[in-house]
């Protein structure tokens, strides 16, 4: 993408598309830390108390935030086989194109927490494939040079992500009352996550996976 452009790194070439790469995949950590930031935010607004937690019992509460890493269990295992069969960059794709209909399904909820719950869940198959997806690719693409910042980089964003999204319920707490809040707050980790599902088919593919494949 940047052609032979390069700087020095220990007294090694790293080409621009290394950096493009390791800034790419590292959104995949900032939307898992999102996610874990905004959930904590919006659960204590009027309106999504109002629609989803009525009954104000710790079993709803519970459910809701969990089945995110429910499908981030099962969103994992499945990562694991879709990075071997369609490659590292389809495979992340696939993920945040998976992310981002689970946003949309839990945006588009009304009066049932099941509802909800169900779009977290896909949210989370999305999430988990990402995470495995993620850094494995980084490992694979970046050069020795810089390979245990690149990779490090995943957890970072990951934490950057949290305070982030506390920092969004933070500053949106004046309009709890109404619906919109929280589907804006929910709505922005799709959009976060566009980069990384468009940016990922601009990177070249693991080495590992095509030298697998006798490419």
């Amino acid at each position: 993408m940047f052609g032979n452009k390069s700087i020095k790194v220990k007294g090694a070439d790293c080409g621009f598309d290394a950096f493009f790469l390791a800034i790419i995949t590292s959104i995949g950590g900032f939307l898992f830390g999102y996610d874990i930031g905004q959930i904590s935010g919006v659960l204590l607004y009027n309106d999504f108390n109002y629609r989803f937690l009525w009954g104000g019992t710790a079993t709803v509460k519970s459910l809701l935030v969990s089945f995110m890493g429910v499908g981030c269990l099962f969103g994992s295992l499945i990562g694991a086989y879709t990075s071997d069969f369609l490659g590292r960059r389809k495979s992340i794709a696939l993920g945040v194109a998976v992310y981002i209909v689970g946003d949309i399904v839990q945006a588009t909820a009304k009066e049932s927490w099941i509802h909800i719950t169900t779009g977290r869940f896909v949210s989370g198959l999305g999430m988990g494939n990402l995470s495995v997806g993620v850094p494995m690719f980084q490992a694979e693409c970046a050069p020795r040079e810089i390979r245990g910042a690149v990779v490090a980089s995943y957890q970072l964003l990951i934490t950057i992500g949290i305070l982030f999204g506390n920092i969004v319920c933070y500053n949106m707490r004046g309009l709890q009352n109404d619906s919109y809040s929280w589907r804006i707050i929910i709505g922005m980790g799709a959009v976060f996550s566009l980069p990384l599902g468009l940016g990922i088919l601009f990177v070249p593919e693991s080495p590992r996976w095509l030298a697998g494949r006798d490419k």
